[in-house]
Parts: C-alpha cells; structure tokens; sequence
C-alpha cells in the first residue's frame, strides 16, 4: 500500500515524460494486483493520474496519506487456541489497518476481507482445521473406547466334533511341514526332538519347520 502511495505521488507532481510516467502506472498496476491477491479490493481513479483503493467491503487502504496493515502475533498456536471476536477473549492473532489520523480498525473482527489468500488463510484457520479437530477428537475417543483393556471373561474351546472340530487319525510316522505354507508345519514324534534339551519342544518344531519352508526371491 506504500508503493502504491509513492507511486501516486510521483505521478502527481507532473514533471516526469509521458513515457516515465506511463512506466510508473504499470509499476502501480503490479503492486495493485499484488493486493488484490491478498483481498478483495476495489480501485477508484480520480484522474490526474491519481487512484484510491478500497476493500469490497469499504475500507480505505490507499488514499491522499498511507495507511499502514498490522499483523498482531498471539503466542504460539496449539490445539486449544482459537480466535474470537472479543480481542479479549481471542488467543490467536488478527489484523489491523492503522489511518493516518492515528485511528485503526481489525480487519478480520469486521469481516472486512471477503475473498483473496488472506481470506482463504482464515477460512482454513478458524473453520475447516477447528472441525477436523474435533472430527479427529472423536474418532480418537471412539478407538480409545473400543481398544479398552477392560478384560471380559471368555468360554474355553474344545475340541470334538459337536464343537466344530474334526479329528483323524495320524500315523507315528514323522510328520513332515508343509512347504507350501508357513503355518503348515505338522508335529514329528518326541524322538525327533528329543536334542532339543532345555528348549521347549514349540521351538524345535519351528526350528524343523523353518528348514523345509522353500526360500521366496
């Protein structure tokens, strides 16, 4: 908004060409699209080479004398910061637009920008993020709830077939694994395991199973 003031007034004093001054309009031009990036602005031309620029909403940003934007910081930002209306109460940031006559107004407590990047930027600060929060507090509620370690007693499973199950019978012969499946190991007799000394039998079964599983590439 300063440029755009400096450029108004070189403009003004009439002693550049018009080729020098026609390079300070396109100058003027790039700053003016700058800011309307950043909010949704309006210009005014008042002839003489002179422009006003205004938010949509109708607070003046460049006039005669400059005014000056102030990002106001408020700590560092945590899950249980938010913004308020009442500067007060609000723990995050805001800003302001300071005029010449020593006045100032908060731009985002009067809903003075509508649109642009800064208006996204606040969109995404004190909405979309505040409800992905809460939608992330509650599906971290739900799952503390269902992973609970509150123990419930259970009913022991037996075998036989009223209960599911189907016996055969096995040969002594020693068992083989299956190579084709890594669960597919099948007992062999005690005396297959019988060096296994003060390892559990489980882990010489393992051990027997692991060398006959055919190696993956």
């Amino acid at each position: 908004m300063q440029q755009i003031v400096n450029l108004n007034t070189q403009l003004q004093s009439g002693n550049t060409t018009d080729a020098a001054a026609a390079a300070l309009k396109d100058q003027r031009d790039q700053y003016v699209d700058q800011l309307s990036q950043l909010m949704d602005i309006r210009v005014i031309d008042n002839g003489n080479n002179q422009i006003q620029v205004f938010t949509n909403s109708g607070v003046q940003l460049v006039g005669a004398e400059p005014r000056r934007c102030r990002s106001i910081r408020k700590g560092t930002v945590t899950p249980n910061t938010q913004w308020e209306a009442d500067p007060t109460k609000s723990t995050l940031g805001t800003l302001t637009v300071h005029f010449p006559n020593g006045g100032s107004l908060n731009l985002i407590q009067t809903n003075s920008i509508r649109s642009g990047t800064i208006a996204g930027y606040l969109e995404l600060r004190d909405k979309t993020l505040v409800q992905a929060q809460n939608q992330l507090d509650q599906f971290a509620a739900n799952m503390s709830s269902l992973l609970s370690d509150k123990t419930t007693a259970g009913t022991a499973v037996s075998s036989g077939a009223s209960n599911g199950f189907r016996s055969r019978s096995v040969r002594p012969a020693e068992r083989q694994c299956n190579p084709s499946h890594l669960y597919g190991c099948r007992q062999r007799p005690a005396s297959a395991v019988a060096g296994a000394g003060r390892r559990s039998v489980g882990a010489a079964l393992v051990q027997q199973c692991h060398h006959q599983i055919p190696t993956i590439r």
